[in-house]
């Protein structure tokens, strides 16, 4: 047995529905433990054994597996290293590891305050290059992702709070490549990382161009997200300064296949060997998406295994659909939020009534207990769907046409078209007819009844300021 190179160290998270703990490196050793979907653990070694498993020692003692190699089946997966988007306001940040336990810990309690080093506001952008877990001290406590940020040295660290697993509550979300698609009229390409003019290359990307971002940065005083291509070349993701999109991602999570008959392979190449063939109305979990710019198709690699198709640019069909993230309306009578994954009574934050507003930040399946769940932007998870009947306990708020009928101050940002340019604000009217891409629930578990931002056209985005969000009462479909 050896360590493979390409396994890192350090957080993961389960993703089968049942992760069995075993004695010793061997798959043969007794079975000591089974962890259920969504269990946060910290891998101290891995090995790949002759079984063709990916193998993992755990911190706290105990090994699992994290991959058939033979077919890519994974059992849990690794927390994103590099740039993530905070969540909560504000987010503190601490000088060490300890610090961040001791605050988690002390919650509310002022007499135990742990000195801040400084604050980060709901959006910030910051780069993170190590997750660990820490697991709770007492039966009943609560586990516990805390994240390194980059730029701090070994003396002058900065540690922030990822994850406060037992009340579900996130702090800070990855930014992660994969398949891109352009949204902007024009898209200038640059040769490297940093957006200079001296480096812009003599062609650009039209709208619609889909490419294969590699490598995501953030250029905080540039206030930009950049993505590295496949080529080599650089695009500018976001204007972190205004949310001004030039690309938007293939969502990862859940999703439905609409193909008869869709080939599962063994690897991303479309001609490997076909190990399974999936019907029509299943729902399958996506890991991550990859573009194929030979074969013209958009792949994802399932969390059961193996790689598929889910767009087809040359014909233009589409082979699935993901479950969406975003604005959601509760339109059952009552919906429990849990703390955790798994829904258990134990686990029940509190119960919104029909009507309530929500954001969907992720979308996970639970195979055995035929649910799809969402996570919230504020914190915990609820059901958006039981799989088996169709039952729903939360719909989408749906992009599209909508005709503005209040008036008010919500303005939306427009660009000419040199896309790096100088942007313009101007008010959205009363009676104007916008196309809504993408809509956000700005209202949280205690305040249900907020409103929702829009995203007017194709990289354009409304103003965020206290009476510049056009309210869910002031669309109509």
């Amino acid at each position: 047995m050896q360590r493979p190179p390409f396994v890192q160290l350090g957080a993961y998270r389960t993703t089968a529905g049942a992760t069995d703990v075993f004695a010793s490196v061997s798959v043969l050793s007794d079975i000591v433990a089974t962890l259920p979907a969504g269990t946060d653990l910290q891998v101290l070694e891995a090995l790949h054994t002759e079984e063709n498993r990916l193998r993992a020692r755990l911190k706290g003692g105990g090994w699992i597996s994290l991959e058939d190699t033979s077919d890519g089946f994974r059992w849990a997966k690794l927390a994103h290293i590099g740039v993530y988007r905070t969540l909560a306001s504000p987010v503190q940040v601490f000088a060490d590891s300890e610090a961040v336990v001791q605050s988690a810990l002390a919650g509310e309690d002022q007499s135990s305050a742990v000195p801040v080093l400084r604050s980060l506001q709901s959006g910030s952008y910051i780069d993170i290059v190590e997750v660990c877990v820490v697991q709770p001290h007492s039966e009943g406590g609560t586990a516990l992702r805390l994240a390194r940020l980059q730029g701090g040295v070994e003396e002058d660290e900065e540690w922030i709070l990822l994850e406060e697993v037992g009340s579900g509550q996130l702090f800070a979300q990855p930014i992660e490549g994969g398949a891109f698609r352009t949204t902007s009229v024009s898209t200038d390409v640059f040769f490297g990382c940093e957006r200079l003019l001296s480096d812009r290359a003599s062609w650009s990307l039209p709208q619609g161009t889909v490419v294969q971002v590699e490598e995501v940065v953030y250029l905080k005083d540039d206030h930009r997200l950049r993505g590295r291509l496949q080529s080599g070349v650089w695009i500018t993701l976001e204007n972190t300064s205004d949310g001004q999109r030039w690309a938007d991602p293939w969502q990862r999570g859940v999703y439905l296949t609409l193909a008869h008959e869709l080939p599962v392979t063994v690897d991303a190449d479309p001609e490997s060997g076909v190990s399974d063939r999936l019907a029509a109305g299943l729902y399958v979990q996506v890991l991550e998406t990859r573009y194929l710019e030979e074969h013209r198709c958009v792949r994802a690699r399932l969390s059961g295994g193996g790689w598929a198709s889910i767009e087809h640019l040359q014909s233009g069909s589409c082979l699935a659909v993901p479950i969406s993230y975003g604005a959601y309306r509760i339109v059952s009578s009552a919906t429990d939020v849990f703390a955790n994954l798994l829904p258990t009574a134990r686990s029940v934050l509190l119960t919104l009534p029909r009507g309530s507003l929500l954001q969907v930040l992720e979308t996970l399946l639970l195979t055995t207990e035929q649910r799809i769940r969402g996570r919230l932007a504020s914190f915990g998870w609820v059901s958006l769907e039981d799989t088996s009947c169709g039952y729903h306990w939360a719909e989408p708020v749906p992009p599209g046409a909508y005709r503005v009928l209040t008036s008010g101050t919500g303005e939306h940002s427009t660009r000419g078209d040199h896309n790096e340019g100088p942007s313009e604000n101007r008010p959205i009217l009363p009676k104007e007819v916008v196309q809504v891409s993408e809509t956000v629930s700005s209202s949280d578990a205690h305040c249900v009844w907020g409103a929702l931002k829009v995203v007017v056209g194709a990289g354009s985005k409304a103003s965020q300021k206290s009476k510049g969000t056009i309210k869910k009462f002031g669309l109509i479909r």
